[in-house]
């Protein structure tokens, strides 16, 4: 990898951009967690109810907005025995936010270039 100098503040503080870009970019890749998607702050009066529901079960805070799907998610396999209903309907609303819709450019090049 070719190494790019820059001389002065400006070239040092983009340097450092660069360098802290692509350390971030390797602990993402290195972790394999991704990004997670977050609930919007207005739902359905009902949903947000059953949300809210599942996560004081689950001992988790329901003042933190907005709600993370993976904390949804989590506290729905963590204490929901007996309460199938409520929890096919949070899994099947939960669907729609946690659908991959988008590819990882990085992959696809991958892919094609082995």
């Amino acid at each position: 990898m070719e190494s790019i100098e820059y001389r002065g503040t400006m070239g040092q503080s983009v340097q450092a951009g660069i360098t802290l870009a692509c350390a971030l970019a390797r602990s993402h890749r290195r972790t394999g967690e991704g990004v997670s998607s977050y609930l919007p702050l207005n739902l359905e009066p009902e949903m947000e109810r059953q949300i809210e529901r599942v996560l004081i079960l689950a001992d988790e805070p329901i003042l933190k907005r907005p709600f993370s799907v993976a904390l949804v998610e989590y506290a729905l396999a963590a204490g929901m025995h007996g309460r199938q209903t409520v929890v096919r309907q949070v899994k099947r609303y939960l669907q729609r936010y946690s659908r991959d819709y988008g590819g990882n450019s990085c992959e696809c090049d991958r892919r094609r270039h082995p």
